[in-house]
């Protein structure tokens, strides 16, 4: 499967360009696109890096359902976009996750989907951004008895 990633994939130089000129090396992000691609980006990083098992970026799939209104998609791009951020919205709390390709080719189209929506827009629409995706995380995921991975980290106690 072609990636971001791997940078493989046919959209990557685009996405680097707007990237380098849309997201701040850090902090908020001057632009709703930027900041819109800043959050898919985390959510990308964050499955590639940690398997979603450990940080909370809760408020990245928040930022992009607030403000994918910015995007010029087709009804079909928004469908499966709003499908996607579904699906990891479940592990974006710093919840155990899933394996397999699947969570790769989820991030893959969510990170898609907003390069292309902000390549469809002209830069003269884009809306300032008053907004850090972080700001919007929600509570971070408190371990139960019940998910099956309580007490994991026990196993490797000396």
């Amino acid at each position: 499967m072609q990636t971001f990633w791997n940078e493989d994939h046919p959209l990557t130089a685009k996405a680097n360009e707007l990237f380098s000129q849309l997201v701040p090396a850090s902090g908020t992000c001057a632009a709703v696109v930027g900041e819109l691609l800043r959050a898919s980006s985390k959510i990308s990083w964050d499955w590639f890096n940690n398997g979603w098992g450990c940080n909370n970026w809760s408020g990245a799939v928040i930022y992009i359902r607030e403000n994918i209104d910015e995007l010029d998609l087709s009804a079909e791009a928004l469908e499966k976009l709003t499908t996607a951020l579904n699906y990891v919205y479940e592990f974006s709390h710093g919840e155990p996750s899933p394996r397999g390709e699947r969570p790769t080719e989820i991030v893959t189209t969510i990170h898609e989907i907003i390069v292309q929506g902000i390549l469809g827009t002209s830069p003269v629409d884009w809306t300032g951004n008053s907004v850090d995706m972080y700001e919007l995380n929600e509570e971070d995921y408190q371990e139960s008895e019940d998910d099956g991975f309580y007490g994991y980290e026990d196993d490797y106690e000396d």
